[in-house]
């Protein structure tokens, strides 16, 4: 078959898939239905209307221009993490239904995409909380309601209203107890709506001010019921900490300590410690969960649709990507299902933008790793280590943030060390054993027995604290080879990422030089072509080659116009005569091809070029030219090229194909591309046409030239042969 005859079947069946795509594409619709990832450990609890949600900024150093970190008193997660650099502000924007007003609102970029405190990424997810056999602890009591009053409500015996809370109050629900002088065990709430409660049966007297409201249960209960963190004061400014539960109000041999702290751009340091003060061993498994919202009415991007932001889950497992769609995992939940291994890091990321846990080094850490996608939107990366310690020894020391005038004379843990002489390093059997019987030596024995116990399961503790890193920005990958986590491979390339690894480091390159991204883009296509330069020139001789055998195709044409299979052999015994290879057309496009993907997957990708400006009208070169100006421009340039084109070989029907047909559908192809690409090609195109008219011309040239020797050298020939013949005569 003739290759361009080949080529325009496999345009024409190109675009035919393509109007197919665009015909058929369906908003994928929510039923509404509300996100189901639930902790493996079932509680059933009331519903609890949530109090005012309180946030703290960190600290963000010499980075705060950059980013901003703010994390939530819900569990200690993180409330958002917005970009300052001028590059990622965005504009005001429509969107969904679900999507709060002032989330669409222009300014920073905020990598976080939930909005609701029961969905903050960060949170943690316990299967297991709690004592061995509820010895030495068993139930926390917290004070749901500090001081207040209860007034009757006039005609319901058993309902009273309660004065209004304070900031620290927690929201009533059925099961809490009403405590005051003379109450005994209180009396127990059976409902509650707002401040007011009914209670299970009406008090014998009028109920004395002074009023408190606590709630006795166990850990993991408690924690679903409300999972509010107090926000704690520490000695470094730059640390934020959290704790579970309120250590001012509440009665507790179990408490959960959540830092965070700035490690370095876009980077942020997380520690969860367990503290059990209680004598009972301690038993906790949890995982952590990265959440997200993507909108399930948006359309999914395609090859030719225009670039759009689509946030989806990631996990990096034993060095290998996974990563699905919304759409894939509400379909088949089986795929968000990875093999347990050695886990880089999981989150939640778009094509320029990440937010992952992360463990620095070369293995990363054993777990499993699972995806989730909701229809309502709702995406999760889940982490849960298989080999984490899950049983904490008692008693403890306390930590440095315990109120001094609630300790009861227990020691801080620094205290502790302070006293017996060892620090944070030497909490070891052997360094122990010695100190112990230093101290022991000039003091009491019983006291340093007691130390050492304290200390030494407070070593242990340490050994099961969980350390994560986290990432929550772009995806530029020169901090993300610097942040370690294996977390460059966020950057999804494709099949062409051994092209567009060096495509991007050459453009980054000419932009550093050269401040355009323009020019970096015109270089870098001369370079190309410079490359291809004696593949495409033996294409372009070939193409005039075949051009100057037109009145002899046109002959064989007429011929043999009644047998084809005759036209055919005889067309390519008249190539092989002349020297032409009609195939050679075809193989410098095939290379071309790669380099095309890969600068698509690289202005799809390369967060350094997000909302990066190309030229006048065109602010952003990834999205696809607002008034389609470069589309048809290249439209119209191409039509030019064709026309330069020699048909040879070709009908009339398929030369007008390859003329206005050809142009006119990669134009529309180009419509949603990005302007960047378009670009990229319409440069090619022109570079393209200057050399063919280029080889034209030096072809002609040639072949002038050689004509004129042929006729001298005849005429020479001619004029010989009479001058023999006179000489003869």
């Amino acid at each position: 078959m003739n290759p361009r005859r080949l080529l325009i079947i496999i345009a024409i069946l190109g675009g035919i898939v393509f109007l197919v795509m665009a015909l058929t594409r369906k908003k994928k619709a929510s039923d509404g239905g509300g996100t189901t990832v639930a902790s493996t450990a079932k509680i059933d609890v009331p519903a609890v209307p949530r109090a005012v949600e309180q946030a703290v900024s960190i600290p963000a150093g010499d980075q705060s221009a950059r980013f901003l970190a703010m994390t939530s008193d819900a569990q200690g997660a993180l409330k958002s993490v917005t970009l300052h650099t001028e590059q990622y502000q965005r504009p005001k924007r429509t969107g969904s239904r679900w999507v709060p007003a002032e989330r669409l609102e222009a300014g920073p970029y905020d990598v976080v995409t939930t909005w609701d405190p029961d969905f903050y990424p960060f949170r943690l997810d316990f299967s297991v909380l709690g004592w061995d056999g509820q010895e030495g602890g068993g139930t926390i009591t917290r004070l749901v309601r500090g001081a207040t009053t209860a007034t009757p409500i006039e005609g319901r015996p058993k309902a009273f209203k309660l004065g209004a809370p304070t900031a620290d109050d927690l929201p009533l629900a059925p099961g809490d107890r009403l405590q005051g002088t003379g109450l005994d065990k209180g009396l127990a709430i059976l409902a509650a709506d707002g401040d007011v409660v009914e209670l299970e049966a009406a008090p014998a007297a009028a109920l004395p001010p002074g009023l408190t409201v606590t709630r006795t249960t166990s850990p993991l209960r408690q924690l679903a019921m409300s999972d509010r963190f107090t926000r704690a004061t520490g000695e470094d400014p730059n640390v934020i900490t959290w704790v579970w539960p309120n250590p001012h109000r509440d009665t507790s041999d179990l408490w959960i300590e959540r830092s965070w702290r700035v490690t370095g751009p876009y980077q942020l340091g997380q520690t969860v410690a367990i503290t059990n003060t209680a004598s009972a061993p301690l038993k906790v498994h949890y995982a952590v969960l990265v959440t997200g919202w993507q909108d399930p009415e948006a359309e999914a991007p395609g090859m030719f649709s225009a670039p759009t932001e689509m946030w989806q889950p990631i996990c990096t497992v034993a060095d290998e990507r996974h990563s699905h769609t919304l759409h894939d995992l509400v379909e088949d939940r089986e795929k968000g299902l990875i093999p347990n291994g050695q886990v880089s890091f999981f989150g939640v990321e778009t094509q320029y933008f990440v937010m992952a846990g992360f463990f620095p080094g070369e293995g990363g850490r054993a777990g499993s790793c699972s995806l989730h996608g909701e229809k309502n939107g709702a995406i999760v990366a889940r982490y849960e280590a298989v080999t984490t310690h899950d049983t904490l020894p008692g008693p403890q020391c306390l930590p440095e943030w315990f109120p001094a005038d609630a300790r009861a004379g227990r020691l801080t843990c620094v205290a502790a060390m302070q006293k017996l002489g060892v620090d944070a390093t030497h909490l070891d059997e052997h360094s122990l054993d010695l100190a112990m019987d230093r101290f022991a030596s000039s003091g009491s024995r019983e006291e340093a027995i007691a130390l050492r116990k304290t200390l030494r399961a407070y070593g242990e503790a340490r050994a099961a604290r969980f350390e994560l890193s986290t990432y929550a920005g772009p995806k530029d990958l020169d901090v993300l080879a610097t942040a370690g986590g294996s977390l460059d491979k966020s950057l999804d390339f494709g099949w062409v990422a051994f092209l567009a690894r060096p495509l991007l480091a050459f453009l980054k390159f000419i932009h550093s030089v050269i401040p355009s991204w323009v020019v970096a883009i015109l270089l870098f296509t001369i370079i190309v072509r410079l490359c291809l330069y004696p593949l495409t020139h033996r294409q372009y001789q070939q193409m005039q080659k075949m051009s100057a055998l037109k009145p002899e195709m046109d002959s064989l044409r007429e011929r043999f116009k009644d047998d084809s299979a005759k036209l055919q052999q005889e067309t390519m015994s008249l190539y092989k005569r002349h020297g032409v290879n009609p195939l050679s057309g075809c193989f410098p496009l095939l290379v071309q091809m790669p380099v095309f993907f890969a600068m698509y997957r690289t202005l799809y990708t390369a967060v350094d070029l997000y909302q990066e400006p190309l030229f006048l009208w065109v602010k952003d070169m990834t999205q696809p030219d607002p008034y389609f100006i470069l589309p048809v421009i290249l439209g119209v340039v191409m039509v030019g090229q064709q026309l330069m084109t020699p048909m040879t070989g070709m009908d009339p029907t398929q030369a007008k194909i390859m003329k206005w047909v050809m142009p006119i559908m990669f134009s529309g192809f180009m419509l949603f591309l990005p302007s960047g690409l378009v670009f990229y090609i319409f440069v090619g195109t022109i570079l393209s046409m200057g050399q063919q008219w280029y080889t034209r011309r030096r072809y002609t040239a040639t072949v002038d030239a050689n004509r004129s020797k042929d006729n001298d050298r005849a005429r020479g020939t001619d004029r010989g042969s009479r001058a023999r013949q006179r000489a003869r005569s």
